[in-house]
């Protein structure tokens, strides 16, 4: 389901979800029997916030998601608060005509054009405002009832208090204590970014580099150079979507491509872009890209670069990202001379953020021309796009990972996490995932499609190493045995049919000393010489 569905169905997003579903597993958690399996958690927090969220009837929810009406609701219900609706005095034509209520012109007289489109516009207002009524009815329909009222008030309340606390929402503003700085912050499903203001101190100019622990190199392949590259190994690995990278491209274009190989799309997926864009290294001579690198950080500085617009100022920009071996990126911006939105997209991308996806390559054969064709197909599945007019001058994001399936590295530790990702442990692969990152195509052609699950009871039923190694053994000596077999099996035909081939070739060609020697001792002719020798006996 996508997130906002997710969220059009229970009026939240998945972290507070499963924040819902850790703190009441302990005590919603059932133990599965002979009889049946109990109902799970994740149904009874999914059932429980649908019913608050929707117009559906109490029985409604019960038959749809087969859950007898006892186990739907009172058990997930804790708190809950309320509402204030507000008042709209708009009637149709039966209401008579006060200071206070708006209605529309009689139908039986003849009316303007004017007059006809206020009716109208008034009945689709009243008609907003009835619908509006007709839900808040049936939400609030279960407070009437004694039994559960005081329990969806108090569900209301947690469910409310848990948006605000968890950052549910996509955007919100907050003030430093200094009522200087503005911070907002956004929930992006892998990453949360914040951004804020920064000072002269916070960015870390590598080319007057004062700390020293930071190696400080300029690329001198890039100084003059315009859409092009450089591979530089990190001194550790870091996490991008959950995948360990332990190498980077550094381009012109301000930003860097994480995916291990180089491919023709590296502007569209696989980067960290503070600031992607046509920036040509070959119109400044000041222009430079320098890289430094620590125990725990990366950092890549683009310094006075100019874009390759000659409508624009020739005003430079410098800006540089920070790689913490943790997974989060800082992207600082120091010189920013104008808006980012007047850089022209036609022939280069212009964007802020970050982008994954995954690679697909398959192979056709042709039988008739005898060759193969690979193919390789790039899919996009997540990105990050920040605002561009938020780029200004001493400005900055920080991009901080979400837990993913790929960081469960036991069967046990992945079938058991509550987090925001369906994860599934592959016993052929040993690897938890959700099938949507880098090892899409392994994932697919191993069949962890069918064999995946997520059930922790099932991971006692995977064999251990020492077993597994002893049938990988027995396969190998079963294996070695049949291909010894098959080549003494062949050695075999092969000399026979040689033999027929020399048999054939002396009996076509009896001129041949081989053809000869067989016709002088063909087997007749051995019963007669034993018969002459028999005769000679007797006569002596």
């Amino acid at each position: 389901m996508e997130e906002c569905e997710f969220k059009e169905h229970f009026r939240v997003n998945r972290n507070p979800f499963n924040f819902l579903v850790n703190e009441l597993h302990p005590h919603l958690g059932k133990t599965t029997t002979t009889m049946r399996e109990p109902i799970s958690v994740v149904k009874c927090v999914a059932v429980a916030l649908h019913y608050l969220a929707s117009c559906e009837e109490y029985r409604v929810n019960s038959s749809l998601k087969a859950i007898l009406e006892s186990n739907l609701f009172d058990k997930c219900c804790k708190e809950l608060g309320d509402s204030l609706v507000p008042l709209c005095l708009i009637g149709d034509s039966a209401f008579p005509l006060t200071r206070h209520l708006l209605k529309p012109y009689p139908e039986n007289l003849e009316l303007s054009k004017i007059q006809k489109n206020f009716s109208k516009i008034l009945c689709g207002a009243r008609r907003v405002v009835e619908n509006a009524f007709g839900r808040l009815k049936a939400r609030f329909r279960v407070i009437c009832k004694q039994d559960r009222g005081k329990n969806a008030i108090f569900v209301s309340k947690i469910v409310d208090k848990l948006s605000i606390d968890r950052r549910e929402r996509f955007k919100r503003t907050l003030t430093d204590e200094n009522n200087k700085t503005d911070v907002i912050t956004d929930d992006h499903q892998y990453y949360t970014s914040t951004y804020f203001s920064v000072n002269r101190h916070d960015f870390i100019d590598l080319t007057q580099n004062k700390i020293s622990s930071l190696s400080v190199q300029k690329i001198n392949s890039l100084t003059s150079g315009y859409l092009i590259g450089t591979k530089v190994n990190l001194p550790f690995n870091f996490t991008f979507y959950g995948n360990r990278v332990n190498s980077i491209y550094i381009t012109t274009g301000g930003f860097l491509s994480v995916y291990p190989d180089f491919h023709s799309f590296i502007h569209s997926v696989h980067y960290i872009a503070p600031l992607m864009a046509d920036f040509n290294l070959k119109l400044n001579k000041n222009s430079a890209v320098y890289f430094g690198q620590g125990v725990d950080m990366f950092i890549v500085q683009w310094d006075n670069v100019l874009t390759d617009d000659p409508n624009l100022s020739n005003e430079t920009f410098t800006f540089q990202v920070i790689i913490y071996q943790n997974g989060s990126f800082l992207m600082i911006y120091q010189k920013i001379p104008y808006p980012v939105y007047k850089i022209k997209n036609v022939d280069h991308p212009v964007t802020a953020g970050i982008a994954d996806g995954y690679i697909i390559s398959l192979t056709q054969n042709s039988s008739r021309f005898n060759f193969a064709v690979y193919h390789s197909f790039v899919y996009k599945y997540h990105e990050v796009k920040l605002p561009l007019e938020k780029l200004k001058s001493f400005s900055a994001y920080r991009l901080d990972p979400v837990k993913t399936c790929l960081e469960f590295t036991s069967c046990e530790s992945c079938t058991s996490s509550h987090i925001s990702f369906q994860c599934k442990w592959c016993p052929e692969l040993n690897l938890c995932s959700d099938a949507i990152n880098w090892n899409r195509q392994i994932w697919l052609s191993s069949k962890c499609s069918i064999s995946s699950f997520s059930s922790i009871s099932k991971c006692s039923l995977i064999p251990s190493s020492s077993n597994i190694k002893i049938e990988v053994k027995n396969r190998r000596n079963i294996a070695r045995a049949n291909v010894v077999g098959i080549v003494f099996g062949v050695i075999f035909c092969v000399l026979i049919l040689v033999l027929i081939a020399i048999f054939a070739h002396a009996y076509l060609h009896p001129q041949t000393r081989l053809g000869m020697w067989i016709i002088e001792y063909r087997p007749s002719r051995w019963f007669l010489k034993k018969t002459h020798e028999f005769n000679e006996e007797l006569l002596t």
